[in-house]
């Protein structure tokens, strides 16, 4: 039940502060014409690179947790049409007095290994603030605190290998700093992680939440992790950890 909470809690706090930029920024992502095509259907999981296949049905409740979360979440996000692209612009809705763009690399390049490719298109970094009357009401049952942090990771990954792979493009987030975001706090990317058919693609993006302050004028980069990729039927990994440091402006 606890799981279930923190999972709705992150879903929605994704929802009121990356929702803002990814859909006017082209949506939160989906499958490509080439994963219709293959068939893969997208299958979503929050388990790592590392985990075994035992795990699956859970991390299939999980993800089934969110989108349902996401769902609900909608109706708070409508009448969001503003577009963060610069550092400093802010915007708001009914549940948050302001969302701010603290930092951003929207030209930040790819993260390859055992035959994964991660175009990441940009990265973000942003604060929200929610108001005192979302809050006292029903806020405080999914959020800890009324001002939080995301980071936020959006790209296409493809599969350039001729066998089908799990892939993890991006299990954690560390900030210059030291801010160190993993599994426990991603509120996003089921969409990208999960097995790849051969030349598969999916677009989708990655967040990162912290209930503790980034400090903008400190922040430099942020470094993106990427679990092993590895054969979804021998499950013997096919490259090695891989990392990608991106600048910040």
């Amino acid at each position: 039940m606890r799981k279930h909470r923190k999972n709705r809690k992150l879903a929605l706090a994704f929802g009121l502060a990356a929702t803002l930029t990814l859909a006017a920024c082209g949506g939160g992502g989906g499958e490509s014409e080439s994963e219709q095509s293959s068939g893969s259907g997208g299958n979503n999981s929050e388990t790592t690179a590392e985990e075994q296949p035992a795990n699956t049905n859970d991390s299939e409740k999980t993800s089934g947790n969110n989108s349902e979360s996401n769902d609900e979440s909608g109706d708070e996000e409508s009448g969001n049409d503003g577009t963060l692209t610069e550092v400093g612009e802010t915007t708001s809705n009914q549940q948050s007095d302001e969302v701010e763009l603290l930092a951003v690399n929207d030209d930040v390049g790819t993260l390859e290994t055992g035959g994964m490719v991660f175009d990441v298109e940009f990265v973000k970094v942003l604060r929200s603030k929610l108001t005192d009357e979302y809050y006292n009401g029903n806020g405080s049952q999914f959020f800890e605190a009324k001002e939080f942090w995301t980071v936020q990771v959006k790209g296409s990954v493809t599969n350039n290998a001729d066998q089908t792979l799990f892939l993890t493009p991006t299990a954690e987030a560390v900030t210059s700093t030291g801010k160190q975001l993993g599994k426990d706090s991603d509120i996003g990317g089921g969409e990208l992680t999960g097995e790849y058919h051969a030349g598969v693609t999916k677009e989708g993006s990655y967040g990162f939440v912290s209930y503790e302050p980034i400090d903008a004028e400190a922040l430099e980069w942020v470094r993106l992790y990427a679990d092993k990729p590895f054969d979804a039927e021998t499950y013997d990994p096919t490259g090695e950890k891989a990392d990608l440091q991106v600048p910040l402006k």
